[in-house]
């Protein structure tokens, strides 16, 4: 069973914020990217990414205690401390509530920005889709029939870059400031066609819900960034691999683009992907699609694979948990430090526990999460006795 505690949450965060540095250091040094190789960084980012969406604790987990001056703190925010409508309730419980509602809040702001988008597109969109210069064009970038009816393409204002999105269609948008040509409206499509069959934009999707769900966490930007680059650099490659020599009219249409934002920032949002992005990202971009001295990926840096799936999953069976007991309890003699050796429960028939310290009966709770992990746990009283005499 799956358990959702401050512990996991925790020990996911330490978890992923390690590999996102790990990861910046590599995005930083253009020489050991190009080494380890786009795909390897993706399946990095892969693996923090779905660590974040799952931060929870085995069956399997293994509970190793904090030592005693960050466990304090810890308790500090786990014991409860006053009680809401019969139910005890601490720190962390009060965090939760808000964590919860600030991510319904960005989830609500980003589907409402999505939807006045759609609505943008509906009254101020001229779709040219069926147009012969436009539709011989869609039909060289993207020859598979099925997949070219579920595009429309759209001359939309307010945008200064072309763009792919997904409502019920896929749209790629153009901007009615800027005319292309017939080379130029090849890339265009192939880039955007090349997003659509690799699944960016669900990709982008689910990094952004990270983003909403950690967005106190600057860590899980900075993995957004990076991997806006690693499916850019896919894309990239995608477009010119079959044909090298067009390396020099893609990288002339990115520039044209990338000039035209730079003399007109945007002025409506998009929330699909953009064909030219920020000077930095595309930066990076044109010295890996034409580097002075290439470098192609090195087989031996797949062994990065190991240390980065060791702290994957060691997250998952080691939860580090608080345990702290004041010592003027420790210390008295008249005392009895519950613990898995002196301690176990008797499951009811209701779903709760009754719990038993030194085999007398303490309380019946609905919830085992501040006991010992390890306790003994019987199905009937009976079978309790039986053992416990043993």
């Amino acid at each position: 069973m799956l358990d959702f505690r401050f512990s996991s949450v925790l020990i996911s965060v330490v978890c992923c914020n390690v590999l996102i540095i790990f990861l910046t250091f590599i995005f930083r040094h253009e020489s050991i990217m190009l080494r380890v190789g786009y795909k390897l960084l993706s399946l990095f980012s892969i693996l923090t990414a779905v660590r974040l969406l799952f931060p929870f604790e085995l069956p399997i987990s293994t509970n190793i205690p904090f030592p005693q001056e960050i466990s304090r703190w810890i308790t500090f925010l786990l014991h409860p401390r006053f009680a809401v409508l019969g139910i005890k309730v601490c720190i962390w419980n009060v965090i939760e509530v808000l964590w919860v509602i600030s991510i319904l809040f960005l989830l609500f702001r980003c589907i409402k920005t999505n939807v006045l988008f759609h609505r943008f597109i509906q009254k101020n969109g001229i779709e040219i889709t069926h147009e012969p210069f436009y539709a011989v064009s869609l039909e060289k970038a993207c020859p598979r029939e099925k997949l070219r009816e579920k595009i429309r393409i759209v001359r939309l204002p307010m945008i200064q870059s072309p763009t792919v999105c997904r409502f019920f269609s896929y749209y790629i948008l153009l901007p009615d400031s800027l005319e292309f040509s017939e080379d130029e409206l090849y890339f265009i499509f192939r880039h955007e066609i090349s997003h659509i069959v690799h699944h960016d934009l669900l990709i982008k999707f689910f990094i952004e819900l990270i983003c909403m769900i950690y967005w106190w966490n600057p860590f899980c930007h900075s993995l957004k960034k990076q991997t806006d680059l690693l499916w850019e650099l896919r894309v990239d490659e995608s477009v010119t691999a079959s044909d090298p020599s067009a390396k020099i009219g893609y990288s002339r249409c990115l520039i044209r683009i990338a000039s035209h934002i730079a003399e007109d920032e945007p002025i409506q949002h998009c929330p699909g992907i953009s064909f030219s992005s920020n000077s930095s990202l595309l930066r990076c971009r044109f010295d890996l699609l034409i580097p002075e001295n290439p470098v192609k990926p090195k087989k031996y840096m797949t062994l990065l694979l190991i240390p980065i799936c060791m702290v994957y999953c060691l997250s998952y069976l080691y939860i580090f948990e608080s345990h702290y007991v004041p010592p003027a309890y420790t210390e008295s003699p008249t005392v009895t430090i519950p613990s898995a050796d002196n301690m176990y429960m008797v499951l009811n028939d209701d779903g709760t526990y009754s719990v038993y310290l030194q085999g007398e009966f303490i309380e019946t709770t609905d919830s085992l999460e501040y006991y010992p992990k390890d306790c003994r746990i019987y199905v009937s009283q009976e079978e309790a006795l039986k053992h416990e005499k043993k």
